[in-house]
């Protein structure tokens, strides 16, 4: 009878099994888990994937089993597709790209912990074909980093470093991009290989002209005097220069060094404050820019690194006139056309020419005819042989929404006084300003009129 009993049983035990194997059967039963969870059972056109996680909160929980189909699918296809389908997949159950649908769950709920597995099942010809596009780009994109390895030594050996140090970048760049298994490895290679380049170059000038400023930048591979130098490769400048309004801003230049890995380097900039420094770096930081999302550390890394190989060419220009004060002969006029007593723009002259260490002495005069205006110049007695001269009047005075407008217009000339030779021009310049009242509004136009005519004049003062 108990042999009849056993064997019913193990009728019974195979009935339940059905397709899952014993083993599957009896080890979800110790555990308490559904047999799916080990063995799902779909139809031959499906795929199926299992999700789990684990957290406090069953919130997280599911987040945690979806990203966890998520991860089964990129491994499949060769591709990362979590963050593509992760919102979908969370809020719908299903991504309509694959014909995926959760169709089954089952919850465990500990003291500690929340546990929750997710049954989904996608159309197999889907994945099988995304897949193969997956592998069909995957070849590709290996087939351009190997195209992209070669040029980057080729560039090596021909003393193109940064050439070569921007194609590794692009090979981490498309490594990131594959399959954690088959791109890490790759992107680890491409970015050691840059970080070797960069660590050795090094940027040198010579003395040049401290009071042009010139000077000729060098790029080596290395430290000692005959390291191969650093052909076509790009350098950026950086100097302060003046806005329109006086005030101090970071302009930048690019430059390429030639076959010797050289350039000559001149500031021509209009409006380069008279004395600072120049700081040249190697232009790499716009290239990089893809790992400060992918990886800061790295980013932050290659960054410092390049600031390192910053250098510093210091220079003061020189004044045409030396340290003898330069003369402000700056005539303003109303609407009506009368010299006006104001010396507003004289003032906004003086205030620059002081942040540049330059001496001024304001002259007011009331005299209009030009050439007696530039003989009285001439004949002052501190042995002054430059001055800034001209006129400015207002053209426009009128109630605006937001207040009082005036517009001003005029020009200055820089001349030697005792040559009457005249060493350069403004041009026209039109200047306006809105204030609370027209007295203000006029005050402040004039003002700016000095400020902007400072900046146009500088590129004239200095030697």
């Amino acid at each position: 009878m108990r042999r009849v009993i056993t064997y019913l049983l193990l009728i019974f035990m195979f009935t339940l099994v059905g397709c899952s194997s014993l083993g599957v059967w009896v080890k979800s039963n110790l555990e308490g888990l559904p047999v799916w969870v080990y063995e799902p059972n779909v139809g031959k056109n499906q795929i199926a994937f299992v999700g789990k996680g684990t957290s406090e909160t069953e919130i997280r929980a599911r987040i945690l089993a979806h990203e966890s189909i998520l991860d089964e699918i990129s491994h499949l296809i060769g591709e990362d597709i979590t963050s593509k389908h992760l919102a979908e997949l969370s809020s719908r159950e299903s991504i309509e790209e694959y014909n995926l649908k959760v169709t089954r769950e089952f919850v465990r709920t500990t003291e500690n912990e929340v546990t929750i597995w997710f049954l989904a099942v996608a159309d197999r010809a889907v994945i099988e074909r995304e897949r193969s596009e997956s592998e069909l780009f995957l070849v590709k994109q290996l087939a351009n980093i190997e195209k992209l390895e070669n040029q980057a030594a080729a560039y090596y050996r021909q003393n193109n470093d940064i050439a070569a140090a921007n194609h590794y970048l692009e090979i981490a760049a498309i490594a990131a991009s594959l399959p954690v298994d088959r791109g890490q490895a790759l992107f680890n290679n491409a970015i050691n290989r840059f970080r070797k380049i960069i660590q050795k170059i090094e940027i040198t000038v010579s003395l040049g002209r401290p009071d042009s400023p010139s000077t000729t930048v060098t790029l080596k591979r290395g430290s000692r005097r005959l390291s191969p130098r650093i052909s076509a490769s790009p350098v950026v400048a950086s100097f302060s220069s003046y806005n329109a309004l006086g005030e101090i801003y970071k302009s930048e230049q690019r430059f390429v060094t030639d076959e010797n890995g050289q350039f000559v380097y001149r500031n021509l900039s209009p409006t380069l404050i008279r004395k600072g420094k120049i700081e040249f770096t190697v232009d790499l930081k716009e290239k990089l820019l893809f790992l400060k999302e992918l990886d800061i550390e790295l980013y932050n890394e290659f960054i410092a690194i390049i600031e390192e190989k910053r250098v510093y060419f210091e220079y003061e220009r020189i004044p045409l006139f030396g340290s003898a004060p330069l003369l402000l002969a700056i005539q303003e006029y109303s609407l009506q056309g009368a010299m006006l007593e104001s010396t507003h723009s004289a003032n906004a002259l003086k205030k620059y020419l002081q942040d540049e260490e330059i001496v001024t002495i304001v002259v007011k005069s009331n005299i209009e005819d030009e050439q007696q205006l530039l003989e009285e110049l001439g004949k002052n007695e501190i042995s002054s042989s430059y001055a800034l001269y001209g006129n400015v009047g207002l053209y426009q005075m009128k109630e605006s929404s937001i207040g009082a407008l005036v517009a001003v217009s005029g020009e200055l000339s820089l001349v030697n006084t005792k040559t009457l030779e005249v060493i350069g021009t403004t041009g026209q310049i039109n200047a306006s300003a809105v204030e609370a009242s027209f007295e203000e509004a006029e005050a402040s136009s004039f003002y700016r009129f000095g400020l902007i005519a400072a900046t146009l004049i500088n590129r004239f003062l200095f030697r």
